[in-house]
């Protein structure tokens, strides 16, 4: 089975670039970065084969450990973001 790590996969255009993947490769196995456990359960509803981990693009050792064992990398996410508070 094909692994891949997803960043980005909550915003706009990746969760359009997700449900593009998933609907054509439906038996492949996710794995997405999210930013809070609100995000990561609407994800895994949605999506029997995504699992999620908790981090930021900061959370050098999470995406690096998540990232150990996959194939591929998708990333939509912006090369800096901002938290609007």
């Amino acid at each position: 089975m094909v692994k891949v790590f997803f960043l980005g996969a909550t915003g706009h255009i990746g969760g359009e670039v997700l449900d593009a993947t998933l609907n054509q490769f439906p038996d492949i196995e996710v794995t997405a970065l999210v930013r809070t456990e609100d995000k990561g359960a609407r994800l895994r509803k949605r999506y029997r084969n995504v699992k999620t981990v908790i981090g930021d693009l900061d959370s050098l050792d999470v995406i690096e450990q998540a990232s150990k064992d996959v194939s591929i990398v998708i990333s939509t996410s912006p090369s800096t973001y901002f938290i609007f508070s």
